[in-house]
C-alpha cells in the first residue's frame, strides 16, 4: 500500500470516529479496501418522517424512503374505535419491516397501503390480524413464518401483484377469503394446517376449493395446490385440494371439471 492511500485510509477512520463520538451513535462501516481500490460507502439520505405508537409496547419509524420500520414487545393494536391504525389507507409506505419481539400483526393494520411492495414479518409474529394486507395491491410476495398459528380472514385479500405465498410448518388457521383475488400459480399446504377458512365452513364441503370460490377464490393464475403428506386434515390430487375423508372420485372429477369452466 503506497503512502497515499495509507493518508487517505488514516484521515478517512479519524473522520468516522469524530463523528461516532460526536453523535453518540458508534461506528459505522464507511467502505471496504481490497488491496488495491477502496470503496466508500454513500451514506443514506433517508431522515424520519414520521414516528409513534402503534402497540401498548409497540412503536414505528417512517422515513422519507417510505421504509416503515415497527418494533417493541406484544401486538400491535388492532384498529378500532379506541385505536386507529396510523398505517391504514397510507399510500407513502413502500417497505415493512417488523422487528423481532413484536407477535401480532393488528386488524385492518395496513389496510390499503397501496404502494408497498415487501413486508419482513419475524419469527416472533404469532397471528396475522383480520384486513391486515387488504388491497395492498403493490405487494409483490411474502413469507409467513411457522410462529405465525393464524393467518386471519381476508388478510391478503386483493393482494393482486401477490405472485409468491411461502407458508412454513407451524401455521394452523387459514382464514376465509385469506388470499382472495391473488396472482400466485402454486400453493403448497404445510402438514401443520388444520382449518381453512370456508372450506371447513361447509362452503364447498370434502370437494377442491380452487377459484372462483373461497379461500382462494379469483386466483386465476392459481394452477397448482399441494399438501405435505403429513398433513391429516387435507390432501391433494392433481393440483387440486381435497378435505380428508371425501375422496370420491367421480366428484371429484366432476368438481375439477366445473372448476376449469367457471370464468369469473
Amino acid at each position: 500500500m503506497n503512502t497515499q492511500k495509507q493518508t487517505l485510509i488514516r484521515k478517512l477512520c479519524a473522520a468516522a470516529l469524530a463523528a461516532a463520538m460526536l453523535t453518540g451513535t458508534g461506528f459505522t462501516t464507511i467502505g471496504t479496501y481490497t488491496g488495491t481500490n477502496l470503496t466508500v460507502n454513500a451514506a443514506s439520505t433517508a431522515t424520519i418522517v414520521e414516528s409513534g405508537e402503534c402497540g401498548e409496547n409497540v412503536t414505528y419509524t417512517l422515513d422519507s424512503e417510505g421504509t416503515l420500520t415497527i418494533s417493541g414487545k406484544g401486538d400491535m393494536y388492532d384498529d378500532d374505535w379506541d385505536h386507529r391504525s396510523p398505517f391504514k389507507n397510507k399510500n407513502t409506505i413502500k417497505k415493512i419491516v417488523i422487528k423481532n419481539g413484536v407477535t401480532g400483526i393488528g386488524h385492518y393494520a395496513f389496510f390499503g397501503c397501496t404502494a408497498l411492495t415487501t413486508v419482513t414479518i419475524p419469527s416472533s409474529i404469532t397471528k396475522i390480524g383480520d384486513f391486515a394486507f387488504y388491497k395492498c395491491t403493490a405487494l409483490t410476495g411474502v413469507t409467513i413464518p411457522g410462529s405465525v398459528t393464524k393467518v386471519g380472514n381476508y388478510a391478503f385479500m386483493n393482494c393482486e401483484s401477490l405472485k409468491t405465498v411461502k407458508l412454513n410448518n407451524g401455521v394452523e388457521y387459514i382464514g376465509e377469503y385469506a388470499f382472495h383475488q391473488c396472482s400466485f400459480t402454486a400453493l403448497s399446504i404445510p402438514s401443520s394446517v388444520i382449518s381453512i377458512g370456508r372450506f371447513d365452513n361447509g362452503c364447498i364441503e370434502g370437494l377442491a376449493f380452487v377459484y372462483p370460490v373461497g379461500v382462494l377464490g379469483r386466483c386465476p393464475n392459481l394452477k397448482t395446490i399441494t399438501v405435505d403428506a403429513a398433513n391429516t386434515k387435507y390432501s391433494s390430487k392433481d393440483g387440486v385440494l381435497l378435505k380428508n375423508g371425501n375422496r370420491n372420485p367421480t366428484g371429484f372429477r366432476r368438481w375439477v371439471k366445473v372448476a376449469q369452466s367457471m370464468k369469473i
